[in-house]
């Protein structure tokens, strides 16, 4: 039923279906007059890995091309060097998490 609910999450997926399954929750509960809180809602939080693959994706369709798993040249380095950036930044997160005084 997510995949005819507008949510956050873009994907048939459960994280859809959980999101979906919140939103009809709260619009029951605003339907009937209830004063028990809504279900809290938010965005999903996809990595930032995919961002590059994302944006040619978002090109293709916007011209009307259909999706092929065929990448550019240029891509495929755009999306290693992304690659690397990625990690180096969640590896650096992790460091400062494992320093952190709370943990």
């Amino acid at each position: 039923a997510s995949d005819y609910v507008r949510t956050f999450t873009d994907l048939a997926t459960m994280e859809g279906a959980n999101e979906a399954a919140r939103r009809a929750v709260n619009n029951l509960l605003e339907t009937d007059g209830s004063t028990q809180a809504p279900c809290q809602l938010w965005p999903l939080q996809e990595p930032a890995l995919f961002k590059p693959l994302k944006w040619y994706d978002q090109q293709r369709y916007n011209k009307g091309l259909p999706w092929t798993d065929q990448y550019p040249w240029w891509l495929k380095i755009t999306f290693g060097a992304w690659s690397l950036v990625c990690l180096l930044v969640d590896m650096i997160k992790l460091i400062q998490f494992k320093l952190s005084p709370k943990h």
